[in-house]
């Protein structure tokens, strides 16, 4: 009881203390308990406190944990024709990615090149060569060892060249792209 007393001296304005009323500036940094006849230190901890009708109502100091004010929220939205742009995007560009199992349009030139650096063959190339060396990257870590060179369309694909992975890096990029334009325009 001797600790609930001194607890309890401690929560209350130094004015309140000495027996007089304390001015609206000395309870700034203080404020009052959200339930009357409970001060909160801690979830642990309760005092019992008179009513905030009550003349000598001790006031309460908000630490940062406690169970009726959180100090850390999180608040989400979902935007759910953000998410059916994405899932729309995927949906067309990975549905049937394994078909045809032949070299279409620029595959011709990037699967070359993609040998190219594979091969560590000397080459020209006017345009910038990140999307190759993407490729390149995806068929190394696959194992290829370019030997397919993809010379023309139409040349169906052997087994140990992964072009549904080459094909799926150009549908992520493409799939992303969309929900990406939407965050920028919307």
């Amino acid at each position: 009881m001797e600790a609930e007393g001194v607890m309890r001296k401690r929560l209350l304005p130094r004015s309140k203390q000495a027996g007089e009323d304390a001015s609206p500036a000395s309870r700034s940094p203080v404020t009052r308990s959200p339930q009357p006849g409970v001060s909160l230190l801690s979830p642990h901890h309760r005092l019992p406190v008179p009513s905030p009708s009550s003349s000598s109502s001790p006031v309460t100091i908000w630490f940062p944990y406690t169970r009726e004010r959180p100090w850390l929220t999180f608040t989400t939205e979902v935007n759910l024709l953000w998410w059916l742009a994405l899932a729309l995007s995927f949906l067309t560009r990975f549905w049937r990615i394994d078909f045809p199992h032949y070299v279409v349009f620029d595959e011709v030139h990037f699967g070359k090149f993609a040998s190219y650096y594979l091969t560590r063959t000397f080459f020209f190339d006017v345009h910038p060569p990140l999307g190759k060396l993407i490729f390149a990257a995806l068929g190394y870590s696959t194992g290829f060892n370019g030997s397919f060179l993809f010379t023309t369309i139409g040349l169906e694909y052997p087994h140990e060249v992964p072009f549904v992975l080459m094909r799926s890096a150009s549908g992520l990029a493409g799939s992303l792209l969309v929900p990406c334009i939407y965050q920028v325009c919307g």
